[in-house]
Parts: structure tokens; sequence; C-alpha cells
């Protein structure tokens, strides 16, 4: 069930999908899991053509996070494109000021 789950937040993109914990993806089976999904996670996140929601940014971080995917290569580009789109999501929510946190 597991697997299934992660497999359905990987490529059908359910951000609403609620991810198993990491415990279940210790062993022989976990590692296969891992395996087999790496790839289109990082494929994914190294992507630099689309659009991608944040929260499906953030949705393959954590799966890539639970299934311990190394994605360490991709983190440059995606925190390049996950800056301004969190807030250009922001400023489409109705706010138009700066956040309290930005310089």
């Amino acid at each position: 069930l597991a697997a299934m789950l992660v497999t359905e937040a990987v490529r059908g993109g359910n951000g609403s999908l609620e991810l198993p914990r990491r415990d279940a993806f210790v062993g022989p089976e976990g590692t296969a899991v891992a395996e087999r999904l790496a790839p289109e996670i990082l494929a994914e996140l190294g992507g630099t053509t689309g659009t991608r929601s944040v929260a499906r940014t953030v949705q393959l971080l954590r799966v890539a996070r639970l299934l311990g995917v190394d994605g360490t290569d991709a983190l440059p580009d995606v925190v390049d494109r996950l800056a301004p789109a969190l807030l250009a999501e922001a400023a489409a929510e109705g706010g138009t000021d700066t956040p309290d946190f930005a310089p």
C-alpha cells in the first residue's frame, strides 16, 4: 500500500495524498520502490520546461526525502524556480505586500 501511495504521488501528481511513514520503506522492498521512482522524481525536479505548482514541487521533494533519493544536484534549479513561484502564488491569492521575511 505504501508503494502504491508514493507511486501515485509521483506519477499522478495528487498533492492531497497523505504519504506513509519513512519506516514503510525499510528493506529491499523500499529500496526497489526508490530505485524505480528516483529517475522520475529527479527528472521532474530537474526539468526546466513547463510550470509546476509550488505544492507539486514540495510533494516531489517530500517523496524524494521519504525514499532517500539524493536530489542534491537538482536543488539549485528547484530553488531558482520555487522562489518566484512562491511569490507569484501569494500575489495571485491577493497578497500585495512584501512578506515579513523578505529583505
